[in-house]
């Protein structure tokens, strides 16, 4: 209908061109609508500035359905070079905004200590699933 009204001097292919790119527009809307609330959710999660320590991550993952728990999570972390020895992540992954690390303070009767503790942002909670989704698609494939 908007080709008869608005275009009727365009030759037959000119027409059939514009048709299809009308329906591939069309298309792309369709799956923009279906989308929508997946990209709602992963802006929320992203730029949330609240932080979860990794037991919570390790959580999340299994809510996915990715057998993992925190220990397993740790590992397998360093094993991709995302986490150091000592369960801190490396520089990198901290400026990329995946990661957090809170310094706190122990103490003791006869001492103080001081500790740092790794948390997940709500990016590198995408980060992370998005790495575990790949890694087990591949292994249970």
């Amino acid at each position: 209908m908007f080709i008869k009204n608005y275009l009727p001097f365009l030759d037959e292919p000119y027409q059939n061109l514009f048709r299809l790119q009308m329906m591939a527009i069309n298309q792309l809307n369709e799956r923009i609508r279906h989308d929508e609330p997946l990209v709602e959710f992963a802006e929320q999660v992203s730029d949330t500035t609240n932080l979860i320590d990794m037991n919570a991550m390790a959580k999340l993952a299994r809510a996915e359905n990715i057998p993992v728990g925190r220990n397993r999570l740790y590992s397998w972390l360093k094993g991709k070079g995302v986490l150091m020895a000592n369960n801190l992540p490396y520089q990198t992954f901290i400026d990329c905004g995946y990661f957090a690390v809170k310094e706190s303070v122990f103490e003791t009767p006869t001492m103080t200590k001081t500790y740092q503790q790794t948390f997940v942002t709500g990016k590198g909670q995408l980060f992370i699933i998005g790495l575990l989704r790949k890694y087990y698609g591949k292994e249970m494939s």
